[in-house]
């Protein structure tokens, strides 16, 4: 019988995923990302096959690698304003409390009008668009439907003239809006902090130099079973900028503590 040894190192990954976009071929900064659930690598080759001629069989003798990237993707349930911004190319716009005046709005009876805001503290008054007065009356010809959501809505009995337009008053708190391709797609450094938990928790450090990721494969946005998940894939690219001979190549790298 041979004989059994215990060199063999599992592997069981969990850790903190950090990104920061690219300037000069550096991480501009790096940020946790929040929860990643699943990081997963696929190095690639194109391979250039030869058959010889001369057996009848057209054996393939030689292979030549090339077209070398690695595809990867990415699962995190954190809906910050970052993560979703890239997960949509968007661009990230911050509005701070603001009282708003004379906001202009199509009116139809029986309909819910949207305003400009979100998260309003107060809406103070509905007025014609050509006058300051008379206003016209909460409960009688509007009512609010969704302060949080910026929704007002006018009643059917109301004086409102159909299709006229009114002015708006109101007072909005903080929010952030993150627009759907607002902005090009750039490239980020990604860092993996991570632990082995086969292998009493021994640190495993990956960086990969520079990613380019796609669209959101999916965003969900109504599920009664399960918490949402945003699953991303991209590609880490060749790296230029990294040193021929260095040691952590040109595409990732992955560094562990040495074994004993």
């Amino acid at each position: 019988m041979p004989q059994v040894t215990d060199d063999t190192r599992l592997y069981r990954g969990q850790g903190q995923v950090f990104l920061a976009k690219r300037v000069g071929g550096q991480p501009a900064g790096l940020e946790f990302i929040g929860n990643v659930s699943e990081l997963m690598l696929n190095p690639q080759t194109e391979k250039i096959e030869h058959q010889e001629s001369q057996t009848g069989y057209n054996s393939v003798d030689k292979v030549i690698e090339r077209g070398l990237k690695v595809e990867m993707s990415m699962t995190t349930d954190s809906m910050t304003d970052d993560n979703l911004a890239r997960l949509v190319f968007g661009k990230i716009t911050k509005t701070a409390v603001t009282t708003v005046t004379l906001e202009p709005l199509r009116a139809y009876k029986d309909k819910n009008l949207i305003l400009a805001n979100i998260n309003l503290t107060s809406f103070t008054s509905l007025m014609p668009a050509a006058a300051t007065t008379p206003l016209y009356v909460l409960g009688t010809d509007y009512e609010i439907v969704d302060l949080a959501a910026g929704m007002i809505r006018i009643l059917p009995g109301s004086a409102i003239v159909e299709g006229s337009t009114v002015r708006a008053n109101y007072v909005c708190g903080a929010s952030e809006t993150v627009a759907a391709f607002g902005t090009p797609n750039t490239e980020y450094w990604l860092r993996f902090n991570g632990l082995n938990s086969a292998e009493n928790d021994n640190p495993v450090i990956i960086d990969c130099f520079k990613v380019r990721f796609a669209p959101a494969s999916d965003l969900p946005v109504i599920d009664d079973d399960n918490f949402a998940e945003y699953k991303q894939s991209g590609t880490c690219l060749f790296d230029a900028t990294q040193p021929v001979a260095g040691k952590l190549g040109r595409f990732f790298s992955v560094r562990q503590l040495q074994a004993s």
